[in-house]
């Protein structure tokens, strides 16, 4: 599920919240108070904030792994072209002396 999924989620729990606050024409259900509408929407601001995190920690890890898997592949370019260049100067060495 990706970020605006749980946004839809939580926006339609936010709305219904609201909803409940207002006046009821039903017998026997009781009003939320003003107070517990506030707890409400701070447990789904809560919860938006905490997917939040944890996408971008997801996001930082992968990063992270990608920044590794770089530079041991430019340590590896460098352990080659190290190599080579000794190659070449041995060979300018070689040809000079002859």
């Amino acid at each position: 599920m990706d970020s605006d999924e749980f946004a839809k989620i939580f926006d339609a729990a936010s709305q219904n919240a609201k909803k409940m606050a207002g006046p009821s024409n039903i017998p026997g259900q009781r009003y939320i108070s003003g107070q517990e509408l506030e707890n409400m929407l701070d447990v789904i601001t809560h919860s938006r904030n905490s997917h939040a995190e944890e996408a971008t920690a997801e996001e930082l890890r992968r990063l992270v792994a990608q920044y590794e898997a770089d530079k041991k592949e430019q340590a590896k370019e460098n352990r080659i072209s190290r190599i080579y260049n000794l190659v070449a100067i041995a060979s300018m060495i070689i040809a000079l002396v002859k």
